[in-house]
């Protein structure tokens, strides 16, 4: 790799780490998570007839209103309380890592194929998807150099598989997953949110600043 390809990637990382670093994406992502698994408990509750078709007419609806209005939300936020403070904002790298990819993707699929064939496929759905969360959270916690995010996708693969184990009805175990996943993000972005107000206070001209800032 180059030195200009090396660099544009620090640059693209820097960036990811920026906007991730004041914990507003991932509470924005948790709240829709949640009423992603709203939908999931509710159908439990109401598996057929009127209910259950008002319930598949209303909640798409309300998915793209809160997809829309969490992402506004989130640039409000970032408006008021990030970007008053961005020239305070510091950020450590950490160096790319292709060996633990591989090993990951290895284990992922190890895994899929040892779950397919213990059980029927519709049992481990749960853990399936714990297992995909966690392969996402991984590689976006690799580009954005954020530990928070694998621990994330761990504890979804780990929770997942507890699902499944359980052999319940499929959309409680999507709703508890999906609430699990809702609940740790707003968790994750809440603690990161709290340090970077505490440790990123605003100018006191009140001006954005220049940008992120990397540690040497």
């Amino acid at each position: 790799m180059n030195d200009l390809q090396r660099e544009m990637d620090q640059i693209e990382k820097r960036t990811r780490r920026y906007w991730f670093a004041d914990g507003l994406a991932e509470i924005a992502a948790g709240s829709a998570f949640l009423m992603v698994a709203l939908y999931f408990l509710l159908s439990t509750v109401f598996s057929r007839g009127a209910p259950k078709d008002a319930l598949n007419i209303v909640f798409p609806v309300l998915v793209i209103v809160v997809v829309f209005g969490a992402r506004r939300a989130t640039h409000l936020a970032k408006d008021r309380w990030v970007h008053p403070r961005t020239g305070y904002v510091s950020f450590e790298p950490r160096p790319r890592n292709r060996v633990a990819n591989a090993v990951l993707g290895a284990v992922i699929a190890a895994a899929l194929a040892f779950l397919a064939s213990r059980a029927p496929i519709r049992e481990w759905i749960p853990a399936l998807m714990g297992l995909i969360f966690a392969a996402g959270f991984f590689v976006l916690g690799r580009k954005a150099g954020m530990l928070r995010f694998p621990i994330a996708g761990i504890s979804c693969a780990v929770v997942g598989v507890l699902l499944s184990i359980q052999h319940m009805e499929e959309d409680r175990a999507a709703g508890l997953l999906f609430g699990w996943l809702g609940l740790v993000l707003i968790a994750g972005g809440t603690i990161a949110l709290r340090a970077y107000l505490r440790h990123a206070p605003p100018q006191s001209d009140g001006r954005s600043g220049d940008g992120p800032q990397e540690k040497a």
